[in-house]
């Protein structure tokens, strides 16, 4: 670790000092063992020193605003007045504030570093009140690292057994060093679906800064390659995969920093279908010539050279983010009001992060009785399951999919999604499309193949049967839907939820009318899939609350229909 100047030191000590005092005269805020997400306690820790004004600051907000400002300056330059691709406006980040989304326990980091007990993470995201408006939060997340040191002589067992005893968070954290590293994650770019041949997509920007005494520094992505590489640095990155396909296969492996990244974009949705969220993928090319001279044998996950590559770009920042996300992040976090509906997450996190606290459970309590744990599984979690993704090359054939489904290739791409064949039942896909990469400002061009016979496209009047939401309303893969009355209510897998009708963006979002007034005249009901947080939705949708419906049970619906993750929206809200 980097020594301190003498005021730097200061102002780490005041922060522990603060929570410390706190802590010794409040009542202790208990938690863990992995994560912290719910919103009263969130709340308590922002107020007795937690907050992202104490943790980040002014100054280090000023650094990472001026490093937006430069970001969005350079992909808005030369930009025409009617450009579909709606910039991140940089004056958001003073206008708004930071609410604190998450406290997560990362002690399954040391593997990156054998001298500590991984990090603890605070999570917060960006959020706008206009005047007698509601919040609403944008689709910015601010992660502020602290490693967490070994305790003297001793190993991260006690370290692991003081989570699992639900420790007082604030005291747990004043107790730890100063932050080490910040690292944000902004949606650049949105651009709403208005032509039949492309997505509702998104860009994202990922940046890393470093804490060098008490300021922010531009800093590396972690194990994420800089694919500018000349052919020198391409030839040592591969040499340096090939020298640590074992570390890669336990997903331990740390890329140098020499051949890293401080910024990257990635696109969405359909997540690594996009080679542009394949760093390792667009430097190394075809993994078969690429890894000829590499042994698999003895591999546990990454035994083929499909499989290796596939690890790789899941270790980058980017392929991370981009794995079972919703709208390119893992942590939205849960809404701070327990009676909104509008515009409202019924599930906070994503598929991925969902079923990674599983592992990460496993590996808490591994390190508490000083047992080995399992190497980390794929980001894809391929578990057979409707939703999972599933490999269509001979060298991700491992990734199959559960009796009765197949694996559906709704991209053309080298993954698709364990569904059935056709689509038959609401939240089912029902039409694949082939997307190629293209430079013009509405992205990927997109060609679908029809929708299937069971689902077809509705028609105008259509008042029964199933139909086909298509992917150029946002409906990725397309979505299975049937026509209902009764909001919320619960049907197998489906429910009834209200869903923004085609051209509402025209009417809704410039003016200044409330959007949740406007769109009483911009909405249609219809069975879509059904979501809690251990029930998640495909990849490429976000659950949404639904009037009406079960506590903790929402609809899959595209996650820009959710306002708050897209950077473009009611005007009165931005």
């Amino acid at each position: 670790m980097r020594s301190l100047p003498k005021l730097a030191v200061v102002a780490f000590a005041a922060f522990a000092g603060f929570a410390l005092w706190r802590a010794n005269r409040a009542a202790p805020i208990p938690g863990g063992p992995l994560l912290v997400d719910d919103p009263k306690t969130l709340k308590a820790l922002e107020e007795r020193g937690l907050s992202f004004e104490r943790i980040v600051g002014k100054s280090g907000l000023a650094v990472i605003t001026q490093a937006i400002t430069d970001d969005m300056s350079e992909l808005t330059r030369d930009a025409p007045p009617d450009s579909p691709r709606r910039p991140f406006r940089p004056a958001w980040l003073t206008r708004g504030s930071f609410e604190l989304i998450g406290l997560v326990n990362r002690i399954d980091r040391r593997a990156f570093d054998a001298r500590g007990c991984g990090e603890v993470r605070l999570v917060y995201r960006l959020a706008l009140r206009g005047p007698q408006r509601p919040t609403t939060r944008l689709p910015m997340t601010v992660n502020v690292r602290i490693p967490q040191p070994k305790p003297h002589g001793a190993d991260c067992g006690e370290v692991a057994r003081r989570w699992l005893g639900k420790p007082d968070l604030l005291r747990l954290v004043g107790e730890l060093p100063r932050p080490s590293k910040v690292e944000i994650n902004y949606q650049s770019i949105h651009v709403p679906a208005t032509e039949h041949d492309m997505d509702d997509n998104a860009e994202y920007i990922l940046r890393a800064f470093d804490f060098e005494g008490a300021s922010l520094v531009p800093g590396h992505l972690f194990n994420t390659p800089r694919t500018d590489l000349d052919a020198d640095g391409r030839a040592k990155l591969l040499g340096w995969v090939v020298e640590h396909v074992a570390e890669i296969d336990e997903g331990t492996a740390v890329v140098p920093d020499e051949l890293l990244a401080t910024r990257i974009t990635s696109v969405s949705p359909r997540g690594l279908i996009h080679e542009a969220n394949r760093p390792f993928s667009r430097l190394i090319g075809e993994p078969r010539a690429a890894f000829a001279r590499v042994s698999f044998e003895g591999r546990s996950r990454a035994h083929t050279p499909e499989l290796l590559l596939r690890r790789l770009d899941e270790l980058t920042c980017v392929g991370c983010h981009q794995t079972r996300g919703v709208a390119g992040f893992h942590l939205l976090g849960e809404e701070r009001d327990e009676h909104q509906r509008f515009n409202a997450l019924a599930v906070g996190h994503s598929p991925h992060l969902g079923a990674d606290l599983a592992w990460r459970a496993v590996d808490l309590a591994n390190v508490a009785k000083a047992a080995r744990s399992p190497y980390r599984p794929f980001a894809a979690y391929p578990d057979g399951h409707f939703g999972a993704e599933c490999g269509l090359t001979p060298g991700l054939a491992e990734w199959s999919c559960d009796a009765g489904l197949v694996c559906r290739d709704i991209h053309h791409g080298p993954w698709g999604v364990c569904a059935p064949n056709e689509g038959r039942r609401p939240g089912e896909p029902c039409e694949d499309v082939v997307v190629k990469p293209d430079a013009r400002a509405l992205g990927a061009i997109v060609t679908s193949r029809g929708p299937d016979l069971t689902c077809p496209a509705p028609t105008g009047d259509q008042a029964t049967g199933a139909f086909c939401a298509p992917n150029w309303l946002g409906f990725t893969g397309g979505m299975c839907s049937e026509r209902c009355t009764s909001l919320g209510e619960v049907q197998g897998g489906s429910i009834c939820a209200p869903l923004p009708a085609a051209g509402y963006e025209a009417d809704c979002f410039l003016g200044r009318e409330p959007i949740e007034q406007c769109l009483e005249r911009h909405f249609v009901t219809a069975r879509v899939g059904r979501c809690d947080a251990s029930t998640p939705c495909r990849d490429d949708y976000g659950c949404a609350r639904v009037p009406g419906a079960p506590p903790g049970v929402g609809a899959c619906v595209p996650p820009y229909f959710i306002f708050q993750a897209r950077v473009d929206g009611p005007a009165l809200d931005r």
